[in-house]
């Protein structure tokens, strides 16, 4: 039927416009007929199948969904190091074809989420224990120059009832064991300082978000058995610079931004199997 209703448009133009108009409309015609059905049809180890058709279909904006979701999955451990990830599951999550989830893979593998083994497939990436030590030197190193210059400075003074307000809920989410808000608030605990001094770019450069540190973060926040010591350890940020004390700043930060080696290695088995085993 489709081909009946194909071959009368053909004859429709063919009689009504002169000829090189209607190979003009006979080219752009087909054009848009297989480039649409690209996007209705997908190859597959099954076979040809139909593909569903959305009203919001939008290739560029569902990649960059599909990224968006499995990097805040993977970033929050719900996928873990190791795992398998399939292109057709996440597709059938997405009621989608493989072609917008084949370019979120790729898109993973190149900020470090995922990687991508020939023949056999693709997966989340271990945490790379080296990588993880040259973010945290880093960050030691800037953070604390710029805890202490800014101190001095007198530009944090008008943040400690915030800094303060921050650390009592961070104690609030930590005994309902809401911990997403909590790596949230510990997060905006360290970027208030860096606005107050203007010195974002240096939190940018730093690589915080580097998934790497990012989940070694948010391991050490989850298997804490001593939560305590973590709001402990802003607290004594927040008096050193109440007392306007450089040893004592230099001393708290260094306690906190290794608090991630207090509580690793006291983790189980499983938790330390999603580090990197050929380092």
């Amino acid at each position: 039927m489709l081909f009946v209703i194909l071959l009368w448009f053909d004859l429709y133009f063919e009689h009504i416009y002169h000829a090189k108009l209607y190979q003009l409309l006979h080219f752009n015609f087909y054009l848009r007929f297989f480039a649409a059905s690209r996007i209705l049809w997908e190859k597959s180890v099954e076979g040809w199948m139909l593909m569903p058709i959305t009203a919001d279909y939008s290739p560029v904006n569902l990649t960059q969904r599909i990224t968006s979701d499995l990097r805040d999955e993977i970033l929050t451990l719900k996928l873990v190091p190791g795992e398998k990830l399939s292109e057709m599951k996440v597709a059938a999550r997405y009621n989608c074809s493989r072609i917008p989830v084949r370019e979120a893979f790729r898109s993973l593998c190149m900020e470090g989420c995922m990687e991508s083994i020939p023949q056999v497939g693709s997966f989340v990436r271990h945490i790379d224990r080296q990588k993880l030590e040259e973010i945290r030197y880093v960050r030691e190193c800037l953070e604390t120059r710029v805890m202490v210059d800014s101190m001095k400075s007198g530009c944090f003074t008008p943040l400690l009832p915030q800094l303060q307000a921050n650390i009592n809920q961070q104690t609030e989410f930590y005994a309902k064991k809401e911990y997403p808000k909590v790596h949230l608030l510990d997060d905006d605990f360290h970027d208030a300082f860096y606005e107050a001094a203007d010195k974002s770019f240096v939190r940018d450069f730093m690589g915080m978000n580097h998934p790497d540190y990012a989940r070694a973060r948010y391991l050490s926040l989850i298997y804490d058995e001593h939560p305590e010591y973590l709001i402990r350890q802003h607290q004594k940020i927040l008096n050193a610079i109440q007392n306007q004390s450089e040893d004592e700043l230099c001393a708290a930060m260094k306690e906190h931004l290794t608090n991630i080696y207090r509580v690793l290695p006291n983790c189980s088995l499983t938790v330390r199997e999603y580090f990197d085993p050929s380092y």
